[in-house]
């Protein structure tokens, strides 16, 4: 059993990622396996909202505004029914940044 696995391993061809392109491949791989139905669904952090709402308490600090101790930022559930939808794909992409 070792020795087959270990032939069909070296049957693959290596994949070189660089940077951010293996970030890229992991999230291209895992979209694809939930559009085809492998993956069921997936429970997202909200960081472009954890980020936005870091920076305003951050702003609020600086300039003396009162700050929530403590924000809260639910998570978000991709699925194959919303993965095209504005919500999920503002979490997935970072091109947000050059729209400001």
């Amino acid at each position: 059993m070792m020795s087959l696995m270990a032939t069909k391993a070296a049957r693959k061809p290596a994949t070189r990622y660089h940077h951010g392109n293996l970030r890229q491949a992991l999230l291209d791989e895992t979209i694809r396996t939930i559009r085809t139905g492998g993956i069921d669904s997936i429970i997202m952090e909200s960081t472009y909202d954890m980020g936005r709402i870091a920076m305003e308490v951050m702003d609020a600090q600086l300039h003396g505004r009162g700050a929530p101790g403590v924000s809260m930022v639910p998570p978000l559930l991709m699925t194959g029914d919303n993965i095209d939808s504005p919500e999920i794909r503002q979490q997935l992409t970072a091109d947000w940044w050059a729209k400001r």
